[in-house]
Order: C-alpha cells, then sequence, then structure tokens
C-alpha cells in the first residue's frame, strides 16, 4: 500500500512538471472558488494570533530591509496614481492613460521651460486649460502653470513682461542704477484700484 502511495505521488510530480499551465488553471479555479473561505479562515487566524503574526511581521521587516522599502515606495506610487486619476476625472473628465499619452507627446517636458517631469520632490506635470472653454491646451511644470493664470492669460501682458525684463537686463549690462527699476512710476495713485489693478496696469504701460 505504502509503496502504491509513493509511485501515485511521483507520477502526480512528473504530471504536473509536464503540464504547469493546467496545474496554475487549477490553483487560480480552487483559489476563485474558496476565496471567502479562505479570507474568513486568514481573517480569524491573525484575531487570534495578533500577536505573533505583529511579531512575525517585525522579524520579516528587519531581516528584508530593501523589500521593505520597495514595498513602501510602491504603495506611495499607487497611492499618487489614484489621487491623479481621481483628480484627472472629476476636473478634466480625462482618464489617466490620456494624461499619459499627453506626456509622452510632450516627452515628459513642461510645454514652456522644458523642465523634466519630477525635477523637484513630489513634483509632476499638471494640466493646463482654457479657463473659459475647460479645454485642456497641455502640460506644465507647477511654475508655468500659475504663471499663465498670474498673466491672466493674456499673451500682450506677457509680452510686456518679457520686454521689462530684457529692458532692466540691458541697462544693467550697460552699468546703469539698477537700485530703482522705471517701472515704479508708472504705477497709478488711485486708492480706489486693488494692488493687482495696479501691478497690471504698470506692466501695460511698458513698451
Amino acid at each position: 500500500m505504502l509503496k502504491d502511495k509513493v509511485k501515485q505521488r511521483a507520477a502526480s510530480k512528473r504530471w504536473a512538471e509536464l503540464h504547469p499551465e493546467r496545474i496554475k488553471d487549477i490553483k487560480r479555479r480552487s483559489r476563485e472558488k474558496y476565496r471567502e473561505r479562505n479570507t474568513a479562515y486568514r481573517r480569524e487566524y491573525r484575531r487570534l494570533n495578533a500577536d505573533k503574526v505583529k511579531a512575525l511581521k517585525l522579524k520579516w521587516e528587519k531581516e528584508n530591509p530593501d523589500r521593505v522599502t520597495a514595498m513602501k515606495a510602491l504603495r506611495r506610487l499607487r497611492q499618487r496614481t489614484l489621487a491623479l486619476a481621481s483628480d484627472l476625472r472629476c476636473r478634466y473628465n480625462l482618464t489617466i492613460d490620456e494624461y499619459l499619452s499627453l506626456l509622452a507627446a510632450q516627452a515628459g517636458r513642461c510645454a514652456i521651460c522644458g523642465v523634466t517631469q519630477g525635477s523637484s520632490r513630489g513634483s509632476r506635470l499638471h494640466l493646463d486649460h482654457d479657463h473659459q472653454t475647460g479645454t485642456v491646451r497641455g502640460l506644465l511644470c507647477i511654475r508655468c502653470n500659475p504663471g499663465l493664470g498670474y498673466f491672466l492669460d493674456d499673451p500682450k501682458l506677457m509680452r510686456r513682461a518679457a520686454a521689462y525684463v530684457e529692458r532692466w537686463n540691458a541697462n544693467k549690462n550697460r552699468g546703469g542704477d539698477a537700485s530703482v527699476q522705471p517701472v515704479l512710476a508708472l504705477i497709478p495713485e488711485a486708492k480706489s484700484k486693488t494692488r493687482s489693478d495696479q501691478s497690471v496696469a504698470a506692466i501695460a504701460a511698458i513698451g
């Protein structure tokens, strides 16, 4: 009887080695069939052996620091991906795949300054959109994206700002007085205007 069992085990082992895909499929169907039962068993075991499970976990983490670091990094990546997907869906009605396609089209770089994604800690390229129509225009870095908003998406103001800086740099390179910028004298005195209105008016007065 014992010899028959040994022969049967050996035959089963040979069959399993010859049919790995069949074995994988059988295990998969077994997991699906008894999923709830196995989950309940593991949950109950952890409840009854909480101290033992905790000790084993701490021991494993101490013996495998590299794997623990990798698992934590993967967990953070998943959380950021889920948060990004939720933000894209709620605010722009886009999927994460559409965002990644746009990112690939821009070679992972800001559409204005060309900085790469993740060039600073925790950064990513943000969706820039037309504030009137809501249409997505591209991906910008954390500096360029609000920069457009500060200039009210107005190309004239942006060109005047560029001219302002260029004029200042040229004056500085010629050895001029760099302590006071001439634009300050152009700020209106009217108290009824807000500080932002005065700044916009001063920029618009250049040129």
